[in-house]
Parts: structure tokens; C-alpha cells; sequence
């Protein structure tokens, strides 16, 4: 390849990096569209940049995030060397539905609350409400939050009760629940080993997706804390009923 090719090539890798920093999560079509290049050309170069882990495609959407900050992102990104912890991790935890066949959501414990990173609901056989990248979960209520709460220090835990104060949706006076309680909730997700969602907690999409999970939590060679719920259909069983079924596979899956 000639000097003025590779300028041209590297020409258009930075547009497509710089389409997705402005504009957000794009499909394939999309980045084409928005970088005004042949979709063949605009494949080839994700193909690169996601080989060299500058950009990921979620399982839960398909869609091509960044895995780097520019000056003019507006998406919350994951440091590189969490980014390819969470494509490691995401290959176990594919494996894992695969085998079992109910998904695996992925959460990061990201300043006051959880956030959603993405799912491998798309390869489980049963009916799902798709999960929702970057969407924001309460931290005391969901069951990856219970189970990252179990690996902070108190001094965290008080923080966060402490900054979410007052918040009808984030804060703790969304379950009418004493600082005391909490505690107890914490210590008995310690002893059991899993995280399961605090009753009332329905999560933050309808109310009717009947959905329940268990979840482990894990930290990243970097020290992030990642909650990983295993969901299911919540008549089905209890949380602990399921638990002593898939938790222990889930846990291995996790740390690897």
C-alpha cells in the first residue's frame, strides 16, 4: 500500500472514531451514513478498529460504541483496560448462556448507581425485554448492586448513602429503608454469595417484564467493580431456588 493510501485509509478510521465519539452508539449503516463512506469500507474499518480494541459491538444491540474518550465525546466510556475486560468477560459469560440458556446482564458500579454494559440476552432461547445499554439501575435495589455493595468497604457503602440521600430514584429512601437494615441486606448477600434484588426493587424498566435475577459481582484488573445479574423469568422460582441451580456456574464464569 502506498504512502497515499494508508493516509487515506488512516484518514477515514479516524472519521468513523470520530462519528461514533459525537454521535453515540451507531449500527453498521449508520456509521456509513454518517461518514460518508461505502458500507464495505466502513466494515472493513470497524473490523480493524474492534481488532484493535478501539471499539467494541455490544452483544445486547449490535451497535459499535467507542472504547476511548476524544474531546468530543458525549458517551460515558469504560478506561481501554476495562474495555478488554469486559470483551473477555463477555465471551464466558456467552459461553455460559449457551449452556444454560438463560442471559447474563453485565453492570459496572459507576459513581452512584449501576450502569448497564451490556447482555448476552440475544443468544438465550427465552423471551427477554431487550436490556438497555447505559441505562441506570439503583444501586441498593438491583442485585448487582447488592452484590458490588458486598465487596465495598463501609466507607463506600456511606458515601453512597450519604450522596444519593434524597433521591426518589437513586437514594435509599426509595425503599423507605433504614441505613441499619441495609447493612443487614449487605451481610446476608456476604453470607449467601449472591446478590438478589431488594423487595420492592422492580428494576428501572415496566413493571410487568417479570423478570428476577441473582448476581456476582467482580473487580477488573483495574479495580472497577462489575455486577453480573443471571436473569430469569421470576414465577418460574425463587432467587434462592435458582441460585443453588446456576449461581456456582455463574461465579466461575465471573472470575474465569
Amino acid at each position: 500500500m502506498s504512502d497515499a493510501e494508508q493516509n487515506r485509509s488512516l484518514d477515514r478510521g479516524l472519521t468513523v472514531l470520530e462519528c461514533l465519539s459525537r454521535f453515540g452508539p451507531r449500527t453498521l449503516s449508520e456509521v456509513a451514513r454518517d461518514a460518508d463512506l461505502p458500507i464495505t469500507t466502513t466494515r472493513r474499518l470497524l473490523t480493524t478498529l474492534v481488532e484493535r480494541n478501539f471499539v467494541r459491538r455490544s452483544m445486547a444491540d449490535g451497535r459499535y460504541r467507542v472504547n476511548i474518550m476524544s474531546r468530543t465525546a458525549l458517551v460515558d466510556a469504560l478506561s481501554l483496560e476495562d474495555q478488554r475486560f469486559v470483551d473477555q468477560l463477555m465471551v464466558r459469560l456467552a459461553a455460559l448462556t449457551r449452556r444454560i440458556k438463560w442471559p447474563c446482564d453485565l453492570h459496572v458500579m459507576d459513581d452512584l448507581c449501576m450502569r448497564f454494559v451490556d447482555t448476552t440476552r440475544p443468544l438465550s432461547p427465552h423471551f427477554m425485554v431487550p436490556g438497555v445499554v447505559d441505562r441506570r439501575f439503583n444501586v441498593f435495589g438491583a442485585a448487582s448492586g447488592q452484590a458490588c455493595l458486598a465487596l465495598c468497604p463501609p466507607s463506600m457503602v456511606e458515601h453512597l448513602i450519604e450522596r444519593t440521600r434524597g433521591d426518589a430514584v437513586f437514594g435509599l429512601e426509595r425503599f423507605n429503608m433504614t441505613k441499619a437494615r441495609l447493612y443487614d441486606e449487605i451481610e446476608a448477600t456476604r453470607a449467601r454469595g449472591y446478590g438478589k434484588r431488594l423487595y420492592p426493587y422492580l428494576g428501572e424498566t415496566v413493571a410487568a417484564d417479570n423478570l428476577s435475577a441473582v448476581a456476582v459481582a467482580v473487580r477488573s484488573p483495574n479495580g472497577t467493580l462489575f455486577g453480573i445479574p443471571l436473569v430469569f423469568t421470576g414465577g418460574l422460582m425463587s432467587p434462592e431456588a435458582f441460585a443453588e441451580t446456576h449461581v456456582e456456574a455463574l461465579r466461575q464464569a465471573a472470575l474465569g
